[in-house]
This record gives C-alpha cells, sequence and structure tokens, in this order.
C-alpha cells in the first residue's frame, strides 16, 4: 500500500509520526532500576500481556526490548505504539530508557550516547537475572532486542563488538532507521530542510541540561549550543571520554563492526529517510555479515512508514512489521494480528 498523495513526502512522513496522536499508557507498567558498571543507572518498565487477552502469554516465550531513539524515553509516542501492538500480538515487552532519560535524570551523571553499548549489555543481563524472564509454565524467555534511530546504532555496534558476550536468551535483533555512520548523518542535517531537524534536537537536549541544578548541567562558562554537532564536541564527547566529536562519531559508528554480527538481525530503514542516507547502507564499502538482512523500504522518512490500507483506513506499517518479526521470532502465528 502506499501513504495518501499528502504524505508521501519523507519530511511528511517523519513529521506525522511526531505528531500522530498516541495512545495512552499500556496498561501498567513494572518500573526498575538497572545498576550499570561505572556508578550511573537507568531505568526499565516492563509490560505483560493483559490476563484478559484473547492470546495466552504462555504461547509466546518471547520478551522484546525496545530503545527509543534521541530524546526519546519510554513515553515517547512511538514506543507506546510499538508496546501497545506487541501487547496484543501476546508478546511480553521491556521499555530501556537511556541513563538520563526519563522520569528519574538525575539517575545518571554521565549522558548517554551512540556507543553506550555497555548500557545495553547490562539491561540484558538484569532481564536475564529477573523474575519476569520465567515465564507461567516455567520456560526461560527469549529476548529480541529493538532499538530505533540512535538506539539501532547502539544495538547494531553492541552486536558487533560483544557477538560473544551475549547470552542465549538474545535471539534476534531489529534495527530501525540506525544512523551507522553518525558523521554522514551529521553532515546530513545542514542539507536543505535538514536544518529543522538539527534546531529540534539540539534544543530538546540544551533544554534536558538547562533545567538541571546537578554536575550534569550545560557549562556556564559554554555558549549555547547551534547544531547537533556543536553539542557533541562541547558535551557529549568530552564528558564520554572522547577528545572530540569526530572520534566520538568514528569510535561510536557501528558500520565498522557490521561484519562481525552473528545474530539473526534485521535493518530497516527507508529510501527517503531526510535525516539518514540511504547510501550508508548500499554503497560497495559497508560489509553486512551473513546473518544480516538488510529491508530497504521505497518510502517511510524517519521512523514513519505511513500507508493507506484497503477501505481508505490510514496508519503506520511499522508498527505491524515489529510485531511479525516478533511473532517469527517467537515461532509464534503472525496471523493473530
Amino acid at each position: 500500500m502506499s501513504p495518501r498523495w499528502w504524505l508521501r513526502s519523507g519530511h511528511l512522513q517523519t513529521i506525522a509520526c511526531g505528531l500522530w496522536p498516541v495512545s495512552e499508557e499500556p496498561g501498567d507498567s513494572l518500573r526498575e532500576v538497572v545498576e550499570l558498571e561505572d556508578g550511573d543507572r537507568l531505568t526499565v518498565y516492563a509490560n505483560f500481556p493483559a490476563e484478559n487477552s484473547p492470546v495466552n502469554p504462555s504461547e509466546i516465550p518471547l520478551t522484546v526490548l525496545l530503545m527509543p531513539g534521541l530524546c526519546g524515553d519510554h513515553r515517547s509516542g512511538l514506543i507506546r505504539r510499538l508496546t501497545s501492538q506487541l501487547l496484543r500480538a501476546g508478546v511480553s515487552v521491556v521499555r530501556m530508557n537511556h541513563r538520563g532519560c526519563g522520569e528519574q535524570e538525575i539517575l545518571a551523571q554521565r549522558p548517554y550516547h551512540a556507543g553506550r553499548t555497555s548500557d545495553l549489555l547490562a539491561a540484558i543481563d538484569w532481564w536475564k537475572q529477573s523474575p519476569w524472564a520465567i515465564d507461567v509454565s516455567g520456560r526461560r524467555r527469549k529476548i529480541a532486542l529493538c532499538g530505533i534511530s540512535l538506539s539501532g546504532n547502539i544495538l547494531l555496534k553492541t552486536l558487533g563488538v560483544a557477538a560473544r558476550e551475549l547470552p542465549a536468551e538474545v535471539v534476534a535483533a531489529l534495527a530501525i532507521n540506525p544512523p551507522i555512520d553518525l558523521m554522514q548523518c551529521v553532515k546530513q542535517l545542514s542539507v536543505g530542510l535538514n536544518w529543522i531537524y538539527d534546531q529540534f534536537f539540539v534544543r530538546r537536549l540544551y533544554g534536558e541540561l538547562a533545567r538541571r541544578k546537578d554536575a550534569t548541567r550545560w557549562p556556564k562558562e559554554l555558549r549555547r549550543p547551534q547544531t547537533l554537532l556543536e553539542f557533541d564536541e562541547f558535551y557529549t564527547a568530552p564528558r564520554s571520554g572522547f577528545a572530540s566529536a569526530e572520534e566520538y562519531y568514528r569510535l561510536s559508528s557501528a558500520r565498522s563492526t557490521l561484519d562481525q554480527i552473528e545474530l539473526a538481525t534485521t535493518v530497516l530503514t527507508a529510501r527517503d529517510d531526510p535525516l539518514i542516507p540511504v547510501s550508508i547502507f548500499t554503497d560497495g564499502q559497508v560489509r553486512w555479515s551473513p546473518s544480516t538482512r538488510v529491508v530497504v523500504a521505497r518510502s517511510g522518512g524517519h521512523v514513519g512508514y505511513f500507508e493507506t490500507r484497503q477501505g481508505g483506513k490510514s496508519g503506520f506499517w511499522l508498527d505491524e512489521f515489529v510485531a511479525h518479526w516478533a511473532l517469527r521470532v517467537a515461532g509464534g502465528p503472525v496471523n493473530r494480528l
């Protein structure tokens, strides 16, 4: 199916994802704090299919760990949409907040960034040891990982550099519009209308830091950043141990380790993504591992993927794509959606 004529632009698909009405919080959530190796902490929110669900949760012994994009958290509209869709399919969900994100910003003294692979490994280890890793029948749940946008890069980077460290319970991964070449993607923000996204990101990031009163706030001696590149140069890189934004981008981009991925992995992107050039996925220099499947959609923008369906109804086909992926991983029937 194709989107309506007024949503056939990658820009409009991207904007529609952010402005579309969002469902309420998907049921009761169990909040847990995950301790990190450097003393910081992050939060996770676990959701399970309702007891009155037509799907027996024991039929789908799978949990999907969802990670939001830049400036997002467990309350983000896309994360809530995907959570609700997965729960309807009988799949449990853990929504992972990056350090410093969500309602408990004070839990972290260091910023999250595109190369924080240890944080994802810590969340996986927490899940493995939690009581919810066992389903009602006593079986250990499998876990599948899904990263959106910046988190997609974190996910792919983790799968490459820590391929042998993943526990057996981790069975699949899905990266949605991941910026696998960070420098190229930052450069893309200066092309055409993309300055609008650049300003959106830097204002959100700066605003979050300006409101804080602890050591993580924006340094008073520094001028306000005008671009995401300046934000990373002045703040993200030095506070994360990098000499510069260029070094941060080079060492954190997943592109250099894609050929080391061993887990069954799907990458979804769109040709008209205004933020992430499709060339970084298709040029002759990128090396994908045999276990990775790359899906390049003709249209979708940046994590939009809007379509008009039979009967004239419209919606985001990304939601069903993620749910079908999860059910195939779990070995369950996909016709339940």
